[in-house]
């Protein structure tokens, strides 16, 4: 968990980030000498993906997360972010996709295979992903990196629900998203405590929420049910 964003805690991180280059380049032997051009391709990657997640009502949202799933397999250097996804009409009833990093995108199909429509989520490898700040390019790249690294919204696992939960909120109005996939996974402690927060404040709203319970990456399909029968629910 990062330390309380405050400058002093950047300080600190930015002096752990430097001893931290240093232990690399001595344990294998190289020069990393190009933080602040990494940083700046970061920069780009990321606001390209921000684009791609804020036209989720046009694209496909399984092809999206599948794309993010290839890229960060790729090196930092390869992660090209492409200017359109294949995109799909508008239809059926919009939901909030929430969860820890799926363990495959076949979930996603799932989903929109049901008849529903994934307008935003908060999974690691999305939102969560572009959420830094810009890394400022200028003074002293390491304190940069730290400030934005604190930035970052925050996880389940720094226990600050109530920020997630705000966020989110605010997001899941703004775009009249009718219901909510909530994907935990076992042994992942975290986000089942957080599910009892969505799950009370979206009561309160009148948002129906749909737990699903991932064992293994074959789960998805057996969840197709489950999601058939939500998507009847979020329909009327």
């Amino acid at each position: 968990m990062y330390p309380p964003p405050n400058a002093s805690a950047a300080k600190y991180l930015a002096a752990e980030l430097k001893d931290y280059k240093s232990a690399v380049e001595n344990h294998f032997g190289v020069r990393l000498d190009d933080i602040r051009e990494r940083s700046a391709v970061i920069n780009d990657r990321n606001a390209s993906i921000a684009q791609l997640y804020n036209d989720l009502s046009g694209i496909s949202y399984a092809a999206y997360l599948g794309f993010l799933h290839e890229m960060l397999q790729r090196p930092l250097a390869e992660q090209q972010v492409p200017a359109l996804l294949p995109r799909k009409e508008a239809a059926g009833p919009a939901v909030f996709l929430i969860g820890s990093t799926l363990p495959n995108v076949h979930i996603a199909e799932s989903i929109e295979r049901a008849g529903l429509r994934i307008l935003g989520d908060r999974l690691p490898e999305s939102k969560r992903l572009f959420s830094a700040p810009p890394v400022s390019l200028d003074g002293d790249i390491y304190e940069n990196i730290a400030a934005s690294m604190i930035g970052t919204a925050p996880s389940p696992t720094q226990d600050d629900f109530k920020t997630i939960l705000r966020q989110d909120l605010a997001e899941i109005q703004a775009k009249s998203i009718a219901g909510a996939i909530f994907v935990t996974q076992t042994y992942c402690e975290p986000y089942d405590f957080l599910y009892k927060v969505y799950r009370d404040a979206l009561n309160s709203l009148d948002i129906p929420i749909l737990r699903i319970r991932l064992a293994d990456s074959t789960d998805s399909r057996l969840s197709q049910a489950a999601l058939e029968a939500f998507a009847e629910t979020l329909q009327g």
